[in-house]
């Protein structure tokens, strides 16, 4: 392994040190939790750790099993503050990046340090290392699996194999993309089964290991947890179409562009695309020069992509975050090989396609570097701090729809949100929309806190109090607004 990164160790590290930094940038920034993740704080925060698992969630969430377990065992000791809330992601994602020269080793020293490079400043690398979501911690099991891989296809055993066999058994139970991560391994396997390596026993046995522990875990709680949600379509629009018009396979191209622009923080779908064409030229090179391995890197997505066919698996940019290891090799695979070609006309060009992908980093970069506020979803406690300021003597104050989680989650810690009332209307029902109005018309005067994104019913609730010249002041933060209202103003 010395040998190995001889020429390039203080740039690796620098790379991996730059990344964490980053990510520890997020942390410390203590952002606002926002809606998603208030839906799980509050299990972590209503619930012991004997009916923590205990079905149904609070709202519905189905996050990993084992993932909530560690979590709420932290919580025990740290507190459950937005810190250490997000202490275990924060920490995935750092051991995702030291791990990642052991894991990439089967590549060539550019393509090393340019997939490094990449995963260190990806946007969506960074920022979901300080949210309170398991996404950080699946993309830590796609780089623990290449590590596998790279022993599996050359022969190696794996040191402490008892270990490994623990990790497959709980990696279901830790991330729900497993299942792809092991359809990766063994399409490799299979592919690599007529190479001089024969040791394939162990490697199956693991998999075999994995693939019952996950079909354990998708018995007893992933299907009984996703049902609801699967019935009303929450994730339909993400849903995958059947590979049979030309609308279908544009959609591909749109989808994959997108999930690149959240990963890298692109603005412009042609930046997205120009990644996606990138990762697909890495792609072409890399099971060119090793099918095998070409198997591990590209099948996980091609099974995720089958299974969304099948409306069971959203291709939505965060849920696909375990395939961000994945896509920083490909990309850096297909500068590699664009590198070769242009290189061929002068030897200097072969830095040209470097040089391209780096401009298009530099902005998001910059953000994440002098901005990490950028990163912030719902401003919660600034807007909730500026209403307990402004809050006059019997003012009531109205918490409408998405802002209720968060209200529960921040009320607990902060007493000057106590006596917020929660307003439940329900999506497409006029009469429950009316029945709200009235409340808080009956109330007077008061706030209205609003939170996540205007929908038809939050600007039907704001109407009804512009219309009547009853709106007297107005705050807004990043994914959170508010009006002081007046009902009896002349």
């Amino acid at each position: 392994m010395r040998g190995f990164l001889a020429p390039y160790p203080l740039v690796l590290l620098c790379i991996v040190a730059f990344g964490c930094a980053l990510r520890a940038e997020q942390l410390l920034w203590n952002r606002s939790l926002w809606l998603d993740e208030a839906f799980l704080a509050l299990a972590i925060v209503e619930r012991p750790l004997s009916t923590l698992l205990a079905l149904p969630l609070p709202y519905e969430q189905t996050p990993p099993p084992l993932f909530l377990v560690l979590v709420k065992m932290f919580s025990t000791v740290a507190g459950t503050s937005e810190t250490a809330l997000r202490a275990i992601p924060f920490a995935s994602a750092c051991l995702a990046l030291g791990l990642w020269p052991l894991s990439a080793r089967r590549h060539s020293r550019s393509c090393l340090l340019a997939g490094a490079f990449l995963l260190a400043v990806s946007s969506g690398g960074v920022y979901y290392a300080a949210e309170f979501k398991p996404y950080a911690t699946e993309a830590l099991l796609s780089v623990l699996f290449l590590l596998a891989a790279r022993r599996f296809l050359e022969g190696e055993p794996l040191p402490h194999p008892a270990g490994w066999a623990v990790l497959f058994a709980l990696a279901p139970w830790l991330g729900f993309p497993t299942i792809f991560l092991l359809a990766g391994l063994a399409g490799g396997l299979l592919a690599a089964r007529r190479s001089a390596h024969n040791r394939q026993g162990p490697a199956w046995a693991l998999l075999a290991v994995g693939g019952l522990s996950f079909l354990v875990m998708y018995g007893v709680y992933a299907r009984p947890a996703s049902a609801t949600q699967l019935r009303a379509g929450y994730w339909e629009a993400f849903a995958a179409p059947l590979p049979t018009s030309l609308s279908a396979f544009l959609w591909y191209g749109e989808r994959a562009s997108q999930v690149l622009c959240h990963f890298f923080g692109l603005q412009h779908p042609w930046q997205g695309a120009v990644l996606a064409g990138l990762a697909v030229v890495g792609a072409v090179a890399v099971l060119r020069r090793d099918r095998a391995y070409g198997c591990v890197l590209t099948l996980p997505i091609a099974a995720a992509v089958l299974l969304s066919m099948t409306g069971r698996f959203p291709l939505h940019e965060r849920l696909l975050l375990f395939t961000l290891p994945l896509c920083c090799l490909l990309l850096a695979e297909g500068l590699v090989a664009l590198g070769a070609r242009f290189g061929r006309v002068r030897p200097a060009c072969k830095w040209l396609p470097a040089a391209a992908v780096l401009a298009l980093l530099v902005r998001p970069m910059a953000a994440a570097v002098f901005d990490p506020g950028s990163f912030e979803r719902q401003e919660f406690k600034t807007i909730s701090a500026q209403i307990a300021q402004a809050r006059a003597d019997g003012d009531a104050v109205f918490v409408f729809q998405a802002a209720v989680p968060l209200l529960e989650y921040y009320g607990r810690q902060d007493p000057r949100l106590t006596g917020f009332t929660p307003l439940s209307v329900t999506r497409g029902d006029p009469s429950s929309l009316d029945e709200a109005v009235r409340t808080v018309k009956a109330a007077g005067h008061g706030w209205v806190l609003f939170a996540h994104v205007r929908q038809r019913e939050e600007r039907l609730l704001e109407a009804a109090f512009e219309d009547g010249g009853a709106v007297r002041q107005r705050l807004a933060a990043k994914g959170v607004w508010a009006f002081a209202f007046d009902v009896k103003r002349p």
